[in-house]
């Protein structure tokens, strides 16, 4: 056959071929020709692989690089450029979808010798390794809580307590309120009788105020109201509002004969109870209401306010 053999003499390889020749080395496995004496080895270029001719096929000898196993689709294929020989797995559809971590390997030559394995990093689609940040993650995650009882609940200093009324339900005089507790209570009290705030004769004025945190509050006073040797024309009105001028007030009416009453009569009027759902701190206020045509009336008050939520 064409090209130069060399005879190694008898005795065979080990492997089932009679005397060893060495032909000349081709390219790749493909590059291989069709036939050949039983025994020739041929040299595999691309992979520094040697192979020899049984009779019906080329067989991979074991002097070359170990020859690999594999099943179903698998396969390997390994190339060798400037000394470096390169191996890529590829895997069968059967094992790919059984989610196999894939990597990428390579043998080195030179300062950096040796055998190289590089895994990709996981992300949604991938499975991989994780990088140190996706460990610090991982690692500051709070940990795991254990099941308290149906009758306890977690607390902010993240322990599971037992439900008790004094945990949520204010036991304050209404002077300093505990914030955020069911039945808080917040009240203002204007105690002597004064013309301050009570406006023109037919106008809304404030008698006193509270300003109220954000959440559901039930609203109601008691107002004070004194003629002081006016002479009152129609009525007298209180009621509570966000508005210092009586703005969307929710009025109580007390219609009473015109009169006059001497300086150190007055009467009370409570005022109806509000219920108000508010998101961020508002004030709110206990309103009056003369209608006079003559003196200066004067008036006082009481304004609280209980949180229900």
């Amino acid at each position: 056959m064409a090209g130069t053999h060399i005879s190694l003499g008898g005795g065979g390889d080990g492997s089932g071929g009679g005397s060893i020749y060495y032909g000349d080395p081709v390219a790749n496995f493909a590059a291989l020709p069709g036939t050949a004496q039983v025994g020739e080895h041929r040299l595999t270029l691309d992979t520094g692989s040697t192979y020899w001719w049984d009779g019906a096929s080329w067989q991979l000898t074991r002097s070359g690089v170990n020859q690999t196993q594999h099943s179903d689709t698998d396969s390997i294929d390994m190339t060798v450029t400037n000394g470096v020989v390169s191996s890529d797995l590829k895997i069968s559809a059967d094992a790919a979808t059984a989610s196999f971590l894939k990597a990428t390997t390579t043998i080195k030559s030179g300062a950096n010798a040796g055998l190289h394995v590089e895994l990709p990093y996981a992300d949604t689609d991938t499975i991989g390794v994780l990088t140190d940040t996706d460990w610090d993650t991982f690692n500051n995650k709070e940990p795991a809580i254990a099941a308290g009882t149906v009758d306890q609940y977690y607390r902010g200093d993240k322990s599971f307590v037992t439900h008790d009324i004094a945990s949520i339900v204010a036991t304050t005089d209404g002077s300093a309120p505990a914030v955020g507790k069911i039945n808080e209570s917040l009240s203002a009290t204007q105690a002597t009788n004064t013309a301050t705030g009570i406006g023109a004769t037919g106008t809304w004025g404030a008698a006193t105020s509270v300003s109220l945190t954000a959440g559901r509050w039930i609203v109601r006073g008691v107002a004070g109201l004194s003629e002081q040797t006016a002479n009152l024309s129609d009525s007298l009105q209180c009621g509570i509002s966000d508005s210092a001028t009586g703005a969307g007030i929710s009025e109580f009416n007390t219609t009473v004969m015109p009169c006059l009453i001497s300086g150190s009569s007055d009467m009370l009027i409570p005022t109806p109870a509000v219920f108000v759902n508010i998101s961020s701190t508002t004030t709110y206020y206990l309103n009056t209401k003369f209608t006079y045509d003559a003196g200066t009336p004067q008036h006082r008050g009481k304004i609280e306010a209980i949180r229900i939520g």
